[in-house]
C-alpha cells in the first residue's frame, strides 16, 4: 500500500482520505440521484415484460450466433451498416 511507505504519517493520512472521498463521491452522487431514478421507473414499469422479452430473445440470438461461430457476420454487417471501412 503506497499510504504506508510514505515518509511522514500526514503524507500517508492524506493518501488515505483523498482515496477515501474519491470512493465516497460516487456513492454520494448516486443516492442523491435515487429519487429521480425511482420516479422515471415508475413510469416505464409498464414496459418491464416487454424488455425483458425482447432482450431474452436478443440474447438467444447472440448466443446462437457464438455457438455457430457466425457473429463475424453480425461484425460484418454491422461495419457495411454503420459505414465502416
Amino acid at each position: 500500500m503506497v499510504a504506508a511507505t510514505e515518509s511522514t504519517i500526514y503524507r500517508g493520512v492524506s493518501l488515505l482520505l483523498a482515496y477515501s472521498i474519491g470512493l465516497a463521491v460516487p456513492f454520494f452522487l448516486s443516492s442523491l440521484a435515487l429519487h429521480q431514478f425511482l420516479v422515471l421507473f415508475t413510469r416505464f414499469k409498464k414496459y418491464i415484460r416487454i424488455f425483458e422479452i425482447i432482450t431474452g430473445v436478443f440474447l438467444m440470438v447472440v448466443g446462437i450466433l457464438i455457438f455457430t461461430n457466425n457473429l463475424s457476420l453480425f461484425s460484418r454487417y454491422a461495419t457495411i451498416w454503420f459505414g465502416g471501412e
